[in-house]
């Protein structure tokens, strides 16, 4: 069997609790971070946790990114596997 690496993601994870919301911050040596707004829910009050994830984000200054830390890595290390993982996407 061969192992093939297609990309090594390397972060540091800062993790806070803000009431019922959870913030995660991920950091890369390279300064790239990528941020995200969770609340909890069952079936019911997606729209509600929605609403709350989007107050939450945009009082923290949060804006939305275009890839997250895998693409950002394979962007810098692999880009033709992230050109592959695209094409994937596109397909759907």
């Amino acid at each position: 069997m061969v192992q093939v690496n297609l990309v090594s993601v390397n972060c540091r994870r800062e993790e806070w609790r803000l009431e019922d919301v959870t913030l995660v911050v991920d950091r890369m040596p390279d300064g790239y971070s990528v941020g995200e707004v969770e609340v909890m829910v069952g079936r019911r009050g997606r729209e509600a946790a929605r609403a709350r994830v989007s107050k939450v984000a945009a009082s923290l200054g949060f804006l939305p990114q275009e890839e997250g830390k895998v693409e950002h890595c394979l962007r810098l290390q692999n880009p033709g596997a992230l050109k592959l993982l695209q094409q994937l996407r596109n397909k759907k």
